[in-house]
């Protein structure tokens, strides 16, 4: 079986390396926001470049997990394959978490490649304690975000406009967080917004290790919410 579960994270794998689109969205351009945005403001202050560094990790595990992984899923429901894959010798949640621990290591690897670039190209600092606290927030964010957008794309499976609302919940999450700058500067509603959802309490425990109560609720409902979504599909088919 453990043979099985490697075969399936290594199709995974090489399935997202050859989509061009996802290859862009979740390499190319997060590190070509973080290289234009920090030669533009990391000369003015010199703890940008690590701000900004790690605010495209959290944008970009936000994004892996919002469009990424519901996207997949849904894909399966829709196009039938789930049957198939019950008709298999390994569960549904045995395949799922061949698609989750796939993406986990394609973040990974993404992650390490932006920290290589930040420390060679804008003098980026990294500690044991930051690569400690970036797989944490890597694999706590990705499970929120990854839930939230099951819930996005599950709201209602057999319509194609939930993109939009799937989009515009992410664009929201991401300009009202502190991902390109801290927007309490600007705005206290924007900052409160910001605090209430939960790419802020990732984006503090990838750059300082805390862990706040604000994330516990994104960390439940969304579960429970998608539970009986899914138990509605079950029954309708």
């Amino acid at each position: 079986m453990i043979k099985v579960f490697f075969s399936l994270v290594y199709y995974r794998i090489v399935e997202y390396l050859h989509v061009r689109q996802a290859i862009f969205f979740s390499v190319v351009f997060p590190i070509f926001l973080f290289v234009i945005m920090t030669s533009l403001w990391g000369n003015v202050n010199v703890d940008y470049s690590n701000f900004m560094l790690t605010g495209v990790i959290g944008m970009t595990i936000a994004s892996e997990g919002i469009f990424s992984i519901g996207q997949s899923v849904k894909r399966f429901y829709m196009s039938g394959m789930i049957k198939y894959i019950r008709k298999m010798p390994f569960s549904v949640l045995f395949y799922m978490m061949s698609i989750v621990v796939a993406k986990i290591i394609n973040l990974m690897v993404i992650i390490a490649l932006m920290y290589a670039i930040g420390i060679v190209f804008f003098d980026c600092t990294i500690t044991p304690m930051d690569i400690v606290n970036a797989i944490s927030g890597l694999l706590i964010g990705l499970t929120l975000f990854s839930f939230i957008g099951l819930v996005l794309y599950f709201i209602n499976i057999r319509m194609e406009s939930e993109k939009s609302i799937v989009h515009i919940v992410y664009l929201l999450t991401i300009f009202v967080s502190d991902v390109f700058y801290s927007v309490g500067d600007i705005s206290v509603v924007i900052k409160t917004m910001g605090d209430i959802l939960p790419l802020n309490g990732i984006l503090n425990i990838i750059r300082y290790g805390i862990y706040d109560w604000s994330i516990l609720p994104w960390a439940v409902i969304p579960v429970c919410v998608f539970i009986i979504l899914i138990k509605k599909i079950e029954v309708k088919r």
